[in-house]
């Protein structure tokens, strides 16, 4: 699910994951800014990215930003850590916030 809008996207983004989470779906949580740590943005069912996994997907996504000279911006680089975390850790729903809107937003990637 794809949460956009002016105001309120971060509680409804909240609401809607931890809905389909207490249904038993298995479900990734994509949210901004953050405040203690920028895992809190990437959660699975209430859990937040574990290091490890941070260290390694950017290992991944930086050795191919290299080698495809790719220019990539902070929240495009946390959107694709967010996502391939989702599909490693078999997500069945991902609800993401959208970050600064419009059509040049990273979230837009998703159906």
């Amino acid at each position: 699910m794809h949460v956009a809008g002016t105001n309120g996207k971060g509680s409804v983004t909240l609401k809607v994951a931890k809905s389909l989470s207490n249904l038993g779906f298995k479900t990734g949580m994509f949210i901004s800014p953050h405040v203690n740590t920028f895992r809190e943005r990437i959660q699975i069912d209430n859990e937040y990215i574990d290091k490890e996994s941070v260290v390694e997907k950017c290992h991944r996504i930086f050795e191919m930003v290299e080698k495809h000279k790719l220019q990539l911006r902070y929240f495009e680089v946390l959107t694709m850590l967010a996502l391939l975390e989702y599909k490693e850790k078999k997500c069945q729903y991902a609800v993401l916030e959208c970050g600064i809107g419009g059509h040049l937003d990273s979230t837009n990637i998703v159906d």
